[in-house]
C-alpha cells in the first residue's frame, strides 16, 4: 500500500536532509550538531548524531554492582604487581594463591594427589 503524497513527499524531503548530512563532511563531527539542528528536521538530527558520541558508563559501579569485593572496612588489602611481559608476576600471584604447580627439573608436575 503506497502512502499518501504529504507523506511521500515528507519521507523525500527527510530522505533529502539525511543525504546532505552524509555528503558534507563539516557535519561530521560532534561539535557540529548545533549547527545541523538550525538547518535540519529534528528527528534527522537526531537519528545522526544518537550514537556518535559515546556513553559515558562508571565500569567500577558496574562490577560493583555484579560482583561485591570487600573492601579496606572488612581488613581486605589490595595490591598490585608490576612488571615487564614475562617477569613472573601471574607465576607470582598463583604461588601466593596456593594454585602454582610445583614442576621437576624436567618440567613435569610434581604435585601430589
Amino acid at each position: 500500500m503506497a502512502g499518501s503524497e504529504p507523506e511521500c513527499n515528507e519521507a523525500e524531503e527527510l530522505a533529502a536532509q539525511m543525504n546532505e548530512l552524509l555528503a558534507n563532511a563539516s557535519y561530521w563531527e560532534p561539535a557540529a550538531r548545533e549547527i545541523a539542528s538550525r538547518r535540519f528536521n529534528p528527528r534527522i538530527v537526531e537519528i545522526f548524531y544518537r550514537e556518535l558520541m559515546p556513553e559515558g558508563h562508571d565500569h567500577f559501579a558496574i562490577r560493583e554492582q555484579q560482583i561485591a569485593l570487600p573492601g579496606t572496612a572488612l581488613a581486605y588489602r589490595r595490591a598490585l604487581f608490576l612488571g615487564t611481559t614475562s617477569a613472573g608476576k601471574t607465576t607470582l600471584v598463583r604461588q601466593i594463591l596456593g594454585t602454582d604447580q610445583v614442576k621437576d627439573l624436567n618440567g613435569k608436575n610434581n604435585s601430589c594427589g
